[in-house]
């Protein structure tokens, strides 16, 4: 899978036609905003990924990857709120974000 093989703008091609032929596949769209945060596209990101929330509300991959993109668009307050949400989901996951916003 292009993904795992770090050829990030064919994997969100891959996603892209995955959420096309199921909208309500909350992975794709949370794998798909983690390949435009790693091409830089953030703001891409975040909507990817709140999209992913909105179909699975408790998907903590979705929440962390949500929390590093505010981070690095400056958010910081929006990447605190998904630290806390997470802490109820992943505690190491949320550890992780804590960490990211306080270093």
């Amino acid at each position: 899978m292009s993904f795992l093989l770090n050829d990030y703008t064919k994997a969100i091609l891959y996603f892209e036609e995955a959420v096309k032929n199921n909208p309500g596949h909350a992975e794709a769209y949370a794998f798909m905003g983690s390949c435009k945060s790693q091409l830089g596209r953030y703001q891409e990101a975040v909507e990817a990924h709140k999209q992913a929330i909105r179909i699975k509300p408790d998907y903590a991959f979705a929440h962390y990857g949500l929390g590093l993109a505010h981070l690095v668009l400056g958010d910081k307050s929006s990447a605190l709120e998904r630290y806390k949400i997470l802490k109820l989901m992943n505690q190491e996951m949320a550890d992780d974000l804590f960490n990211l916003i306080y270093r």
